[in-house]
């Protein structure tokens, strides 16, 4: 088999997504803390808790720091949605959900993919060619979703 040049981007971006939550939550947490920063301000302009103009350019400005992770928790996102929406589709995402998605805090050791894989076979009571074919299906689809490139250099004719 041969190895894409995103797989280990997009099974990072899962992870990620499985650690930090959907893009939305993401990004509201990031806008809860810079505003949990820059405290509102009192008196006849605005009430208590009222964010003043500085808050409030300080948490677009965290949102902007962290733009490329919510790129890829948006992509995720997508591709997530698009693989329910197959007629596998809950049988896709709960591969994902075993193989990528479980202990997102912990590095993954060396044959865990596999090992997973063949758990997720047993508990989804498909074959492990069923699993790894979905799981690739699943990083290509977040590939697309994210922008990447999907063919080869070589193999575009570039």
């Amino acid at each position: 088999m041969k190895k894409e040049h995103y797989r280990d981007y997009a099974t990072a971006a899962y992870r990620i997504r499985a650690r930090l939550g959907s893009a939305r939550e993401y990004a509201a947490k990031i806008w809860d803390q810079a505003m949990a920063q820059n405290p509102g301000q009192e008196g006849p302009a605005g009430g208590l808790g009222n964010p003043t103009e500085a808050a409030v350019i300080a948490a677009e400005r965290s949102l902007e720091e962290k733009r490329a992770v919510l790129e890829d928790l948006e992509a995720a996102d997508r591709a997530m949605q698009i693989i329910q929406s197959k007629p596998q589709g809950e049988g896709m995402l709960d591969a994902l959900r075993i193989v990528y998605m479980s202990e997102p805090d912990r590095p993954m050791q060396r044959g865990e993919i596999a090992a997973r894989a063949q758990a997720a076979a047993e508990e989804i009571h498909v074959d492990i060619a069923t699993i790894y074919r979905w799981l690739w299906m699943a990083r290509r689809l977040f590939a697309q979703e994210r922008g990447l490139r999907v063919k080869d250099a070589s193999s575009a004719g570039v």
